[in-house]
């Protein structure tokens, strides 16, 4: 790791001559930081555009716990996670009609489906009698299946994504 050095601006007076020492800091401060070398200045969130790292960029255990702020999602707290635009879900309805392809449905009436569920028969996109799983609560969601209600015990599932 490169080491940081402090450079006394007296150093870097006009007119006086650069020092090799102060001319290595300066090109090895700027590596000191990018390493977080001890005493160098910490790249901060507000140094990256919004989206410009991914996940490919990270690795288990890159950034520790103590280092995540409240905004950040993780995955003891899934449950909370606000299903930005674009996100897809399998969801069961409250609804006691069938959805079709490429209708819309409030966030209200849907819930993230339970993976225990079982469907039923000649798939219809029904689920039998046990209804539970988070509810999504926010937006509006397009169906990318028919959903069908066949009627008592029997909800309406598919996947959704959210279209606003």
């Amino acid at each position: 790791m490169t080491n940081w050095t402090t450079i006394p601006d007296s150093n870097l007076d006009a007119g006086k001559p650069i020092r090799s020492i102060d001319g290595k800091a300066l090109r090895d401060n700027p590596i000191a930081i990018a390493e977080g070398s001890t005493g160098a200045p910490k790249i901060t969130n507000n140094a990256f555009t919004d989206n410009t790292i991914n996940g490919s960029k990270l690795v288990d255990s890159s950034v520790s716990t103590s280092k995540l702020s409240d905004e950040v999602v993780t995955a003891d707290s899934l449950g909370d996670i606000t299903y930005p635009v674009g996100s897809i879900a399998l969801c069961w309805s409250s609804s006691t009609s069938s959805i079709n392809y490429g209708s819309t449905v409030a966030g209200t009436s849907l819930y993230m489906l339970d993976m225990s569920l079982l469907f039923t028969g000649g798939g219809n996109n029904t689920i039998n009698s046990k209804k539970s799983g988070s509810l999504i609560n926010v937006g509006t969601w397009k169906a990318l299946n028919n959903c069908v209600y066949i009627g008592s015990g029997e909800i309406p599932a598919g996947l959704f994504v959210r279209v606003s």
